[in-house]
Formats: structure tokens, C-alpha cells, sequence
């Protein structure tokens, strides 16, 4: 039972550090790109369909 508890502990442990690294990347491909021909961004392009808004956002708030 207790072997059961430290796998599934490992499990989201490890699902909580790719969600963390996948959101860190994001956040980086918006902040030192623009999405133009010279500085694309490169993440998935179904990535950027759905949360494209939040580059917008946060380059909006930078500029402010």
C-alpha cells in the first residue's frame, strides 16, 4: 500500500515538473519573440491558436 503511495507521489511529481517546464518555455518564447519573419515563435502551432492571447497580454503589459 505504502509502495503504491510513493509511485503515484512520483507520477505527479513528475507530470507538475513537465507541466512547469512546458509553461516556462511558453512564457519565454512570447517574451523574445514577436511572431514576425525575423523572431518567430516556436512553439506548437496549436499552442499558439489557443493561448496566443496571452503573448498579447503580456506584451501589452510590458509596454505599459
Amino acid at each position: 500500500m505504502m509502495m503504491n503511495f510513493v509511485v503515484d507521489m512520483c507520477d505527479v511529481l513528475l507530470y507538475q515538473m513537465v507541466v512547469d517546464a512546458l509553461l516556462l518555455c511558453f512564457c519565454e518564447d512570447c517574451q523574445m519573440n514577436d511572431g514576425s519573419e525575423e523572431r518567430p515563435y516556436y512553439m506548437n502551432s496549436s499552442l499558439m491558436v489557443n493561448s496566443l492571447f496571452v503573448c498579447f497580454h503580456e506584451q501589452l503589459i510590458l509596454k505599459s
